[in-house]
């Protein structure tokens, strides 16, 4: 886990008089956001074994700080796409109650849940300027500040949109089973 305030000399010089919490707080709504808008953040809890007659199950077995923000995949134990279910986070629904038991596995989308003071370590590893740049963005726009500036504020927003974009690939291909191929083509 790396520390909110580890993101902070990033940020604080293009931010002058903008206190630390208030970046902070700022800070962890862009790590949200970035999960939100990438599915960057992916996590495989324990496998669930239904139990007969029991419709609605709570997915609880995430790390610690983190919220479900959507179930990826849920396959049941062929390998087979499951998908007679409702999911309300943390609960889960099956659409009948089961005859038997079975497995489900999961893969769910988090994010970190407010109030946490640090994040999963891959967000400074690999994320670290596009989250600053969020950031700025972020708290630049506000209006009357000392560190107001609309114009570099529509700077970094397009450097954090440029990660989501980024992001949203690596996810793609990791998804992927086939190798993607892009040809040329000709304009003339």
């Amino acid at each position: 886990m790396k520390d909110l305030y580890d993101f902070l000399p990033g940020i604080r010089p293009d931010l002058p008089g903008c206190s630390d919490p208030m970046i902070e707080q700022n800070l962890l709504q862009v790590v949200a956001a970035f999960c939100s808008d990438t599915n960057i953040w992916r996590y495989r809890p324990d496998t669930l074994t239904t139990a007969v007659g029991e419709k609605v199950y709570t997915l609880d077995d995430i790390p610690g700080g983190s919220v479900i923000l959507s179930i990826i995949s849920c396959l049941d134990v062929a390998g087979q796409h499951f998908q007679d279910y409702r999911f309300y986070p943390p609960d889960f629904e099956l659409l009948e109650s089961p005859t038997s038991a079975f497995t489900l596995d999961f893969e769910l989308s988090l994010a970190p849940q407010d109030g946490v003071d640090s994040v999963e370590d891959m967000f400074f590893r690999d994320w670290y300027e596009e989250i600053c740049s969020g950031t700025k963005a972020k708290l630049m726009i506000i209006p009357g500040k000392p560190w107001s500036n609309p114009s570099l504020a529509g700077v970094h927003a397009g450097l954090y949109r440029q990660g989501v974009g980024k992001a949203r690939i690596r996810m793609s291909k990791q998804n992927s089973v086939v190798g993607k191929r892009v040809t040329g083509r000709s304009f003339f």
